[in-house]
């Protein structure tokens, strides 16, 4: 306990902030201490100390109270300035201790009788009152607290005075009255009888139910007052401090950035408009300049809002500090450290205890503002990157403005960029117009008298102003058709050069380029704007709020806004969306650009076309006569046609977006027909000249040829000729000729060519020198005969002389040194080629004599001896030179290296010779010559089949080795290893034993190819992998028919080598080959095995349904699963056929698969037959249905497409609008037909259970609507009746009803009577049913009816057949015969009888089936199938009904 002078003092003592008075001066957030934690400004000192009162005597009860009062109050009395202040301080102290005791009181209730109540008191107040009336005496009480809602100020309990423990609030009670203490306040004192009489007063009226509710509710008002009190200042806390627009300093910043942001999102980056034209270069050239404004703009921009955002955040911590200052500022212990933004002495201040007691504090204040500071940043620099994004979505959107003026599938194709014309009606014209003129003239020259003529002038004008009509009215069709009005008009933006390159039309620069060009200044867009300097990257801005980035552990002024602002922008949707947008239009733009460009080509062909003709190579094949003289009239008038149109040429064509700017492509392309125009005007003339120079100058010589004078017989001979071939066709060439040059000159003039005054004169005398020529001809021809006459002895002179020269001949030739072979060999040529020379011109001259005999019309002379002479020379002529020949190859051939000797060459030579050898053989007299030269041939051609047998290319060192081995000697095969050696070896001797090897190699070889091809066919031969089911990563093998062909075909090749007696020396590959074949055959054959029943199982196994209800064979499946996938995915990265299927281990792990897919399976089908013994209508469904069903348990619908194979009536089950809902509320028919299963029927559990519980409601159901059906039939009409019932139960109740009263019928007095009579409803009952349907129906109803009808006309006619037979009783078998329906009351079920046979209503749902007649071979079949049915036996009706 303090003194009070130290109580006194504490009022005095400077009051220090606590920590909630600095949060809500400095919007610090407070932070939970643990409890029973204390600082400076938590703490407290006792002012009042209440030490216990001493016992003294006391004279009357004035006295005693008064004594009492001092003496309880003593050291209580203070001075009204110290009493304020202390009640301020303990009124906060009582609240917290009030609120302690509450929270750890329990509720204390008064049935149990060993905890204190709080009346306990009253028995001592009895005790010291009559013990001590005086008062001395006192004890100390406390006030009890029965409960936190129960609040009873008169419950009080006894203490020991050590128990008080310092309480701020406690009791003393004496004789005399009780006394209550409490701090803060000064002793109060209630005497005895007072305080009893409150109490019971008290007692009293809280026992009223107004006061007895009243702790609650004041407590829960009082509860909700606060908290509501406390979240309005929370709030208005949290708004003052985070809302930026209440602090001056950084409104006007965020206003002034704002305005900044506005002014900047007018900005654009690209100035590209509807319509403004610009080239590759201007418009790179414009986009560069405007990303340099940009540039400059965006910087200017990044200062200015740097600086305005620096100067707002410093002028915000400056105020900060200001705050601080002014809080520390009062009294003589508060810091007066300067506190500057930047200044870190804060944490260093010495001298200072308060500031260094409230470091944290301060530390903690300045981090929460820069804080708020970073926010504020990041809000501005959220505002900053939305405009950014503002200015590239309005660039971007205006390059897609101008790139996409209208939707692409409104575009319309302008039309080409020269004139159409309508050439076929122009034609049509121009016939017209000359057959018109034709007939005009003819009527002009038969026209006779005056009206004639003036009706035929009239006639004439008529037809002149149709054509002209005609004329106007094409022209105004062609004007049409060139002209262009678009409903969406596009204007262009970029200019295109169209050139010829590399022979191809191609625009300058390509499309490619200036689309890429266009896509690269539209991608630099977002580059263009991420050069802003974004606020949390500005590093003296950012140091301003270090503390922050401090205090948080890895933070950073980056972290702020994540991610670059170039990759925001170029990842926005909205922009790369805009990108996308533009790339189209783009696409589209160039691309027709580019297809536009193809109404040019023709223009480009026909330049190529003009170079391609070579006027020299036409004048060459007109002369020779391959073309016309019309070709050169065609190109020509091609050609100014070509000029014209390239003349008219539009340079300048828009297309879309692009406008072809084709002037340099005319300037290119016009030369090519003016120049083929210029070059025909200086060669067509030419040709003229030419061809009429060559006409005349042969004209001239065929003139003076017929006049020269003829002084021989060969002279007359050649003109003889030369008049034969003018007269067989050449004048007629020659006539030909003179036309086609005046056509010629005919060409020259149309076309107004220059020609020389000079040619034309020569041309105007060509008639007269072919006239000449025809006299000239004449006169030849009549001189003919004389002439011949005349130089008829000349010719037998030169007879005779060819005669002797052919016997001297002969006798020469008959010299025997020729075909002497000792004889020296140029001596023998030297005299063989004497005789050649003079056999060659005896001939010739033979020759001769003979051509002009045949000219002269007489026998030719046969010369004999001479053809015996020159063939006997030319023989002997031939022997030398082959012998010769001979000799020089065989010598060759020896020096040249065995493996180099052209085998094919040699045995051509060796032909040759052997055919010379028989040729001299027979053709020559028996000399040496011939024999030496045929012995020669012979030995060398026995030599040729060893030759070729070692020359074999299949010859490998095993067959080397074993002609070695024929020999004896060891073959070297060297550069030095000639055919020589081989002689010399003697390999001849041992031809037929080398052949055989020869051949054994070729076979071999052939064999080795067989296995090759086989080899290297597999080699290319690769598995087809296919997804399955469109899976990113499960395949399988597709189609393997190729596969398959290919290895049988493989295995009858290898099963082909291994029968062949040559696979001796390849027998270890080939069996190595056909091995691996095999086990590819049968891993292949197994693969195919799982990857079927995987297929199959796959499907099954995948849902989760069947994996819960087969987890064993799930789990074997996956195991499967997981191999197959894994051979599948390894064999898509290695897809060859004979090494996938070759892979080591793969033929046992497939056949491992198929022994438990088998398994699984058999398991499978197990399970299955436990479905559909669960629920035998199961057996009417396939297993993948049946599976299919299975699979989906949780979806009910999946049963749907099934019900009807179940169910035969059934097609689907109603469940209701919600596709998750398992109730069943009906069942449909396939008609339509909806009949209701009753409440509470819901798909749940197994399949099977809930469909058998289907099956259950189905019968329930129908056994309920025939019963309330039969009993309403005699309630209602019938024709209403049968409305409101399903179709099955209609025919069922009404045949009941109808059978009752046949039987009613036939049990009657009169029968007869009551069978007519009943006859009479029948059939009235039946009409009422024709006029029902002929009304209107819905489709259902109309089905019911007509299958009610159906069976009313058969029940008419039985009861007819009942009437008409005189029936009388209902046991006659007539009756009897019929199928007849039963109701039984007592049970409420339908019988059905036929004869003996009885069976219950099955009840199972049939719909609304249409019924066809019923005739009585349908009685028939009823009956026979009752009474099989009867006798526990079954029948299959068939055929028609």
């Amino acid at each position: 306990m303090a003194p009070a002078a130290d109580q006194e003092d504490a009022f005095f003592l400077p009051k220090k902030p606590t920590r909630d008075t600095l949060q809500s001066s400095l919007y610090l957030k407070p932070k939970p201490r643990s409890v029973g934690a204390t600082t400076g400004g938590m703490q407290t000192r006792r002012i009042l100390t209440n030490p216990p009162l001493a016992r003294g005597p006391q004279s009357n009860e004035d006295s005693t109270t008064r004594r009492d009062a001092v003496t309880h109050g003593r050291g209580t009395i203070t001075t009204k300035r110290h009493e304020s202040t202390a009640k301020r301080v303990f009124q906060g102290a009582s609240v917290f201790d009030a609120v302690d005791v509450d929270s750890n009181a329990s509720d204390t209730g008064s049935d149990d009788p060993k905890l204190p109540t709080g009346d306990e008191y009253l028995e001592a107040l009895k005790h010291l009152r009559l013990d001590d009336p005086s008062g001395s005496r006192f004890v100390y009480l406390k006030r009890l607290v029965l409960s936190q809602t129960h609040h009873d100020p008169y419950a009080l309990i006894t203490i020991e005075f050590a128990d008080l423990g310092g309480g701020d609030e406690y009791y003393t009670m004496s004789a005399l009255g009780i006394t209550h203490f409490a701090k803060g306040r000064d002793a109060e004192f209630t005497s005895a009888q007072r305080w009893l009489r409150e109490r019971a007063l008290f007692t009293q009226t809280r026992s009223l139910s107004t006061f007895k509710r009243f702790r609650t509710w004041k407590g829960f008002v009082t509860w909700r007052t606060v908290v509501r009190r406390t979240k309005m200042k929370r709030a208005s806390l949290v708004l003052e401090k985070n809302l930026f627009q209440l602090d001056v300093s950084l409104a006007s910043a965020a206003t002034e950035v704002r305005a900044a942001c506005h002014a900047l999102s007018s900005a654009r980056l690209s100035s590209v408009t509807p319509g403004g034209l610009r080239t590759l270069e201007e418009f790179s050239n414009e986009a560069e300049t405007r990303r340099v404004e940009m540039l400059e703009r965006l910087e200017a921009f990044s200062k200015h809002t740097i600086q305005v955002v620096d100067k707002a955040c410093a002028s915000a911590l400056a105020a900060t500090e200001r705050r601080l200052r002014d809080f520390f500022g009062a009294g003589e212990s508060a810091p007066s450290t300067s506190f500057a933004v930047d200044d870190d002495a804060t944490a260093k201040t010495a001298g200072s205890a308060a500031l260094l007691e409230y470091s944290y504090t301060v530390t903690a204040t300045r981090r929460t503002e820069q804080r708020r500071l970073v926010s504020f940043v990041k809000q501005l620099d959220y505002v900053i990157r939305d405009t950014l994004r503002f200015v590239l979505h309005d660039s971007v959107t205006d390059v897609l403005a101008a790139t996409r003026q209208c939707p692409v599938g409104k575009f319309e194709t302008p039309p080409p960029p020269f004139r159409q014309r309508l050439t076929h009606l122009w034609a049509q014209l121009g016939f017209t117009r000359m057959a018109t003129a034709v007939n005009r003239n003819q009527r002009a020259q038969n026209a006779r008298g005056g009206k004639a003529k003036s009706a035929e002038t009239t006639r004439r004008l008529r037809e002149l102003v149709r054509e002209a009509m005609r004329e106007n009215e094409y022209r105004k069709k062609e004007a049409r058709l060139n002209s262009f009005a678009p409903t969406h008009p596009t204007l262009p933006n970029f200019r295109l050069k169209l050139e010829v390159k590399d022979n191809a039309l191609c625009f300058v620069p390509n499309a490619e380029t200036f689309q890429s060009a266009i896509q690269r200044v539209v991608r630099d867009f977002a580059h263009t704007l991420a050069s802003v300097r974004r606020l949390p990257g500005d590093e003296r801005l950012m140091s301003k709020m270090r503390d922050a980035f401090a205090a948080d552990a890895g933070a950073d002024a980056g972290d702020i806004g994540a991610g670059t602002t170039l990759h925001e922008l170029q990842t926005d949707v909205t922009h790369l969306s805009l990108c996308d947008e533009v790339n189209r239009a783009l696409r589209f733009g160039f691309a027709f650009a580019r297809e536009y460009r193809t109404h040019y080509e023709s223009f480009r062909l026909m330049a190529v076309s003009n170079r391609a003709i070579d006027l020299f190579e036409m004048v060459s094949k007109y002369r020779n006569g391959q073309i016309p003289l019309d070709e050169f009239r065609r190109k020509q008038i091609t050609w100014m046609d070509q000029e014209t149109r390239l003349q008219d040429l539009r340079v300048a064509q828009n297309v879309g977006i692009v406008q072809i700017d084709s002037t340099e492509f005319r300037d290119a392309t016009t030369p090519s027909p003016i120049g083929k125009i210029a070059e025909m005007r200086e060669t067509l003339p030419k040709l003229a000249r030419d061809a009429y120079a060559e006409f005349i100058a042969e004209i001239h010589d065929a003139t003076a040829k017929l006049s020269t004078r003829l002084d021989a017989a060969q002279e007359l001979c050649d003109r003889m000729r030369f008049v034969q071939h003018l007269r067989e066709g050449h004048m007629d060439v020659l006539t030909k000729r003179a036309e086609e040059c005046a056509a010629l000159y005919a060409l020259v003039r149309e076309f107004s060519f220059a020609v020389t005054d000079a040619s034309a004169a020569e041309f105007a005398t060509s008639e007269k020198d072919f006239n000449l020529l025809k006299t000239v001809l004449e006169d030849a021809e009549g001189t003919q005969e004389e002439k011949i006459s005349l130089f008829a002895s000349e010719l037998e002179d030169r007879i005779k002389e060819v005669n002797r020269e052919a016997r001297e001949l002969v006798k020469a030739a008959s010299d025997e040194t020729i075909l002497d072979p000792d004889s020296g060999r140029e001596k023998v040529e030297k005299l063989l080629r004497d005789l050649t020379l003079r056999a060659e011109s005896t001939t010739a001259e033979s020759q001769k004599i003979n051509t002009i005999q045949v000219t002269f019309g007489s026998c030719e002379t046969v010369f004999d001896v001479l053809k015996e002479a020159a063939a006997d020379v030319a023989l002997k002529v031939a022997a030398w030179a082959g012998d010769g020949a001979f000799d020089a190859d065989v010598l060759v051939w020896a020096k040249t290296v065995f493996d180099k000797i052209d085998v094919p060459r040699m045995t051509d030579k060796m032909g040759g010779y052997v055919k010379l050898s028989a040729r001299l053989e027979k053709g020559l007299a028996p000399n040496k010559m011939a024999q030496r030269f045929a012995a020669k041939v012979e030995d060398y051609k026995n030599l040729l089949p060893v030759i070729n047998a070692l020359l074999n290319t299949s010859m490998k060192q095993r067959h080397w080795d074993k002609v070695a081995a024929l020999i004896g000697v060891p073959i070297v095969r060297d550069d030095f290893f000639t055919l020589q050696k081989i002689l010399d070896l003697k390999a001849p001797a041992h031809g037929e034993a080398i052949g055989l090897v020869s051949t054994e190699a070729t076979q071999e070889q052939a064999l080795e190819e067989m296995l090759h091809k086989v080899v290297a066919k597999w080699a290319d031969v690769c598995f087809q992998v296919v997804p399955y089911k469109e899976s990113k990563d499960t395949f399988m093998l597709g189609g393997i028919e190729e596969i398959s062909i290919a290895l049988e075909d493989s295995m009858v090749t290898m099963s082909t080598i291994m029968s062949s007696r040559f696979v001796k020396g390849i027998r270890e590959t080939v069996e190595k080959v056909e091995v691996q074949l095999s086990l590819f055959g049968e891993t292949l054959d197994e693969w195919l095995a799982v990857q079927k029943n995987w297929m199959y199982l796959e499907t099954i196994f995948s849902a989760p349904d069947i994996q819960r209800q087969l987890p064993n064979e799930a789990k074997q499946f996956f195991a499967v699963d997981k191999q197959f996938r894994d051979v599948m995915r390894k064999t898509r990265e290695n897809d060859n056929a004979l090494r996938a299927g070759t892979t080591p281990g793969y033929l046992q792990s497939f056949q491992n698969a198929n022994e438990a897919l088998d398994k699984i399976q058999k398991n499978l089908e197990e399970y299955l037959e436990t479905k559909r013994m669960a629920f035998p209508r199961f057996y009417f469904l396939s297993n993948d249905e049946l599976l299919e069903i299975l699979a989906q348990t949780k979806k009910v619908q999946a049963v749907q497409p099934h019900m009807s194979k179940c169910f035969d009536g059934i097609k689907a089950l109603d469940f209701g609008s919600d596709p998750k809902s398992v109730d069943i509320f009906a069942m449909v028919s396939p008609e339509g037909e909806t009949v209701g299963l009753g409440k509470n029927l819901k798909a749940r559990g197994n399949v099977e259970q809930w469909l058998c519980a289907v099956e259950t409601a189905m019968i329930d159901s129908l056994r309920k609507q025939s019963k309330t059906s039969y009993l309403s039939y005699p309630k209602e009409t019938r024709t209403e009746w049968v409305l409101n019932q399903p179709a099955q139960v209609v025919i069922m109740v009404s045949q009941i009803y109808w059978c009752r009263g046949v039987v009613a019928a036939l049990g009657a007095k009169d029968v007869t009577g009551a069978m007519s009579t009943y006859l009479a409803k029948n059939r009235a009952d039946l009409k009422d049913m024709t006029v029902v349907v002929r009304g209107q129906l819905t489709g259902l109803h109309r089905k019911i009816i007509a299958a009610l009808i159906t069976i009313d006309v058969h029940a008419r006619d039985i009861v007819e057949e009942l009437f008409t037979e005189k029936t009388q009783s209902a046991n006659d078998f007539k009756w009897q015969m019929q199928l007849r329906y039963y109701w039984d009351e007592e049970i409420d079920l339908c019988s059905v009888s036929q004869t003996n046979s009885s069976f219950e209503y099955a009840y199972e749902y049939l719909g609304a089936q249409s019924r066809l007649v019923v005739t009585p071979m349908t009685d028939r079949c009823y009956m026979t199938l009752t009474g099989a049915m009867h006798l526990k036996l079954g029948g299959a009706p068939a055929g028609p009904a």
